[in-house]
C-alpha cells in the first residue's frame, strides 16, 4: 500500500515545487507469529512479541497515552519513506 502525502510544514503545491512531487511512503506488513489467550468470553489471537511491537510503534514509553499521536505521522513502524527525487529513503517495520 502505498501513500501519497505533503511535507508536515507546507502546502501540497509548496512540497510539489519544493520536492518535484509528493513525499511517498510505502507501507510494510510483516507476518507476525500470534498466540491465543482467553478475553472476555472468548478467545482472541495476539503477537506473542506484542511488547516489542508497541515500543516499535509508539516508542519505550508506550504504556503512557499520548495526548497528540497520529498513525499518519507518529507510527514510523509500518512505513518506509520514499523519494526518488532528492535520494531519502527510510525503512522502518516491526
Amino acid at each position: 500500500m502505498y501513500e501519497f502525502t505533503r511535507d508536515k510544514n507546507i502546502s501540497y503545491g509548496e512540497t510539489i515545487k519544493k520536492y518535484g512531487g509528493l513525499l511517498v511512503s510505502r507501507y510494510k506488513f510483516n507476518y507476525i507469529e500470534s498466540e491465543e489467550r482467553e478475553f472476555l468470553d472468548g478467545m482472541v489471537k495476539i503477537p506473542k512479541n506484542y511488547i516489542n511491537i508497541l515500543e516499535g510503534i509508539y516508542g519505550k514509553g508506550w504504556i503512557q497515552p499520548q495526548k497528540k499521536w497520529s498513525v499518519l505521522e507518529d507510527n514510523k513502524s509500518l512505513r518506509e519513506v520514499l523519494h526518488s527525487s532528492i535520494g531519502v529513503k527510510h525503512d522502518f517495520e516491526i
